[in-house]
């Protein structure tokens, strides 16, 4: 051993290249053998020599699995290199110690050391190595459940390998982050980034590394329900692992193949898969493979119904490496232990009826002297039976309500929780906002116009609103947890009830809604309660009665006194009021009413929830009354609590501002905004919001470049229509009478108006919403908040797409079939609604036409002659060759950035190689 290593370390030392040496045999420590490299070559050696030598030497051990030694070597080459300020070999021998402690489940100090490795890189600017760090730190925040920590460093190392065309680092990175999504349940986004591996490795002549992809691929496929694609990547991987002879990737890949077969229930054809895995497992001493055959082959025999070999195969997954054993096995083994017993009790059975068959004479003989016993002891069981099975079912109801009731508790937590996160998370904000307007406001150094005043004020009030949201969900969560105190003031009730109410006159007049107040009890009546909170009761109750009460109707508030001791308000309004199955729930923590007609804007559900919850802490009580079509009235009683000590009263404390941001519902108001700085002649917009400061917002910025109606809502925006031409709407979705669903599709019904390209412009922004929206046949979304740029770019793009229909591309239509002609345009208006869209992928594409990534790939090819990418391109650049011919930019720099390119160099090269000149020349 000696000699070898004597030999190894002196070819090692004078460059010699690779070498193939067994080292696989008991090592002496580094240091002694440095002394000894010392001796056999007789001069000193320097730092760099050292920390290359010892770190090689550590590499040969590594290779041949003697962790121990070339961990040792590994320490001494990074004592060399820091003692000689070697930067490379320094981060490079910090990466190797932390994977081997992540190889030894040491995933905590693996971070702690790669983290140093990483310093080491960025101070010398390694990127390669940069890269390699951060995939390796991602991996053991995978390992340890942080998913999104590990989502950082792989994002930022696949920008790295990206930016420095590795084009294998960038496959790599990219399966680990498709693990990563498949873990949490997103098995689409798992697969694209599969795709994009596999499309990266067989473009650079890697296909060696592909089994492990088309294994992961095949997992999220079969967890689809995608078993025909399942099947296809797995006998893929198949094959690589088979060539590469890599023994544990295929007892992986037979064990899946196994499991996709139970998925089929196909479980004859599973069980050779199955076998095989497990042979595997037991010859490469692989624990997880042997551990996952061992329990797949107990599904499958138990699918077959041989329970006795179900559970022979569960016991020995018992048996396993406790590492290995977990609550699963214990159920499995359990439900095949009871399936087994049930199988063996209805062989016995069987036994039975054929003795009792064969005695049968005998029995008949019997049976007239023992009827009588029988019949009364049968009576009796059944009696008991049936006793136990009602008091059994009982008992089970119970739990299961029990459980239930408990299940409920806790997602009401939950919701609570995540509530008064939220509160918490956007009060910091919040304050920020108003204490920044309240001093740009004030700042008699700055000149505001008026516009930029009022534009301050609604910024001002609108971040008063959503503080009022966040106090509200904070006062609930204390009420839950019973931290909420109340501060006690002497009131006389009369009039300040009175002041409460008129501070809602301005809200009615706007609404045209008839606001009345009246008292039937002594002014001087006094009662002890805490005013910040019975204004949160009272706003509460007063501002759902303006809601839900149409223009011209009627919110009455009447006190009295029916008790000495007690008072009493009742808010009545003359709306839409309440179907009487909702009635017992509206005061139900985060409930809403379904049958909404006015469709207003949705809220958290805890108005009313916060309204009980502080009545009943004053001691009061509060219920309701309605009927639909005619009203509703809240009857609010509340104790004088004389009993409880109170501060003095204070009337002249000020009173929230109740600004309910309402408008008048006038169809005869003004709808015309204004024109564009082109004057008349420009395109006309109608903007469509039920929300009178979101329309004005829009409005604004839409007044700009174009001519702008107003209507706030679907109903109005057709009686708009009637009269007036306009050349794109933009509408919300949620609007009272008539919501932006229903608007397109009286649109659609009307030949001369489903000709308009419309616009949503909506706050909902689910995937059911989205698809919904899609499916009317809307030409473009955007979701509040928007950038305006954008919004005004898509709204030229609409009005150009209705004015000329053509583009450069266009003659791709050219025979072709209509279902090809179809596609084709899908393609290409996506496209161009996202032409400013740098991130724009194949998986955009194949959502928008309803195909798997690798089937759109090869659409297009076939279609265009172009990969994806190619044609986006070619796209990309006839558009902006559009764009500077018609001057509708004033540079190629402005160019540039309308197709989502920053830089404006490689801009230029591109141009120039797709139309022969540069964009100066046109």
């Amino acid at each position: 051993m000696r000699n070898l290593l004597s030999k190894a370390i002196l070819l090692l030392t004078f460059g010699v290249g690779p070498i193939s040496l067994s080292l696989a045999q008991p090592d002496f420590p580094a240091i002694d053998s440095i002394a000894f490299l010392k001796r056999e070559l007789n001069h000193d050696l320097n730092s760099r020599t050292l920390s290359n030598l010892t770190y090689k030497i550590a590499d040969l051990y590594y290779n041949q699995f003697v962790l121990d030694s070339a961990d040792k070597y590994w320490n001494a080459s990074l004592s060399y290199s820091k003692e000689g300020a070697i930067a490379d070999v320094q981060g490079k021998s910090l990466y190797w110690i932390g994977n081997l402690n992540y190889d030894r489940g040491n995933r905590a100090e693996a971070i702690r050391i790669h983290h140093q490795a990483l310093k080491v890189f960025q101070e010398s600017g390694d990127s390669l190595w940069i890269a390699k760090t951060q995939n390796v730190i991602g991996n053991s925040y995978n390992y340890l459940g942080e998913h999104d920590q590990a989502k950082i460093y792989y994002r930022e190392a696949q920008d790295i390998f990206k930016r420095i065309g590795d084009r294998k680092g960038y496959a790599f990175v990219n399966e680990n982050l498709g693990i990563i999504y498949g873990e949490e349940g997103d098995p689409e986004m798992a697969i694209a980034l599969y795709l994009e591996s596999e499309e990266e490795l067989i473009r650079i002549g890697e296909e060696k590394y592909l089994g492990t992809t088309y294994y992961n691929m095949s997992i999220q496929y079969r967890e689809m329900g995608q078993i025909d694609n399942a099947l296809t990547v797995i006998r893929n991987a198949l094959e690589i692992a088979k060539k590469d002879n890599n023994k544990s990737l295929t007892g992986l890949v037979y064990q899946e193949m196994g499991l996709i077969e139970i998925t089929n229930k196909n479980y004859k054809k599973a069980l050779p898969f199955l076998e095989e895995a497990l042979k595997i497992g037991e010859e490469t001493d692989n624990e997880q493979v042997r551990a996952n055959a061992i329990q797949n082959l107990t599904l499958c025999y138990e699918g077959m119904g041989d329970f006795k070999k179900a559970l022979g195969y569960a016991k020995r997954s018992r048996v396993l490496d406790s590492l290995l054993y977990n609550t699963q096995n214990a159920e499995i083994i359990s439900e095949v232990e009871t399936k087994y017993q049930v199988a063996q009790k209805d062989q016995e059975n069987e036994i039975l009826k054929q003795i009792d068959a064969t005695n049968k004479t005998e029995i008949e003989k019997q049976r007239l002297i023992t009827w009588i016993v029988v019949a009364g002891a049968l009576v009796l069981v059944t009696f008991l039976i049936l006793m136990y099975m009602a008091l059994n079912k009982i008992n089970k109801h119970k739990d299961q309500i029990e459980k239930q009731a408990d299940k409920l508790r806790q997602l009401d937590e939950y919701k609570s929780r995540f509530f008064a996160n939220i509160s918490h998370d956007i009060r910091t904000p919040l304050t920020l906002i108003s204490g920044y307007a309240h001093q740009v406001k004030t700042d008699h150094a700055n000149y505001l116009t008026e516009q930029s005043l009022q534009n301050l004020a609604k910024l001002e009030r609108n971040s008063r609103k959503l503080n009022d949201m966040a106090e509200e969900i904070r006062d609930l969560i204390l009420l839950e947890e019973g931290n909420l105190k109340l501060n006690f003031t002497r009131v006389r009730i009369d009039s300040y009830l009175s002041l409460v109410v008129n501070m809602f006159s301005s809200a009615a007049d706007v609404r045209r809604t008839e606001l009345n107040y009246n008292s039937d009890i002594d002014p001087d009546v006094v009662v002890h309660m805490d005013r910040n909170k019975f204004e949160q009761i009272i706003y509460n109750i007063i501002s759902n009665a303006f809601k839900y009460t149409p223009e011209g109707g009627k919110v009455m508030v009447d006190l009295s006194q029916p008790t000495p001791s007690e008072i009493l308000i009742s808010i009545r309004d003359t709306g839409t009021g309440i179907a009487k199955e909702h009635l017992s729930m509206i005061f139900d923590r985060y409930y809403q009413t379904p049958d909404n007609e006015f469709k207003e804007k949705e809220g958290f559900g805890i108005g009313l929830a916060l309204v009980k919850e502080l009545t009943n802490l004053h001691g009061g009580e509060i219920n309701v009354e309605s009927e639909k079509g005619v009203g509703t009235t809240f009857n609010l009683k509340l104790p004088l609590n004389h009993d409880i000590p109170a501060d003095e009263e204070e009337l002249e404390t000020s009173l929230r501002n109740f600004d309910l941001s309402t408008e008048p519902n006038s169809p005869n108001e003004k709808t015309f905004v204004g024109s564009g700085k082109d004057g008349l002649n420009v395109a006309k917009v109608l903007v469509v919001d039920d929300h009178a400061e979101v329309r004005d917002y829009i409005s604004k910025i839409v007044q700009t470049r174009f001519s702008v109606f107003e209507a706030k809502n679907g109903q109005h925006a057709l009686n708009i229509l009637e009269n007036q031409k306009v050349d794109v709407i933009l509408t919300d979705l949620m609007m009272p009478w008539l919501d932006g669903f229903e608007l397109i599709e009286k649109l659609k019904e009307d030949p001369q108006l489903q000709q308009i390209p419309v616009m949503v412009v909506s706050a909902r922004t689910t995937e059911e919403d989205k698809l919904r929206v899609l499916n009317s046949g809307v030409n473009d979304f955007m979701s509040k908040p928007f950038d305006p740029e954008k919004l005004i770019k898509r709204i030229e793009n609409l009005v150009e797409s209705k004015g000329n229909g053509s583009h450069p591309w266009a003659n791709l239509l050219d025979e072709r079939n209509e279902v090809e002609k179809d596609i084709i345009e899908k393609i290409n208006g996506l496209i161009i609604e996202k032409i400013d869209d740098s991130t724009l992928s194949v998986k955009d594409i194949a959502d928008e036409i309803c195909a798997s990534e690798r089937k759109t790939f090869r659409l297009i090819k076939d279609l265009t002659g172009h990969t994806p990418l190619e044609y986006m391109k070619w796209i990309r650049f006839d558009y902006a060759k559009d764009l500077l011919i018609g001057k509708k930019v004033k540079s190629a720099s402005e160019a540039a950035k309308a197709i989502g390119m920053s830089n404006v160099t490689q801009f230029n090269k591109q141009y120039r190689k797709f139309h022969g000149i540069s964009p100066i020349e046109g």
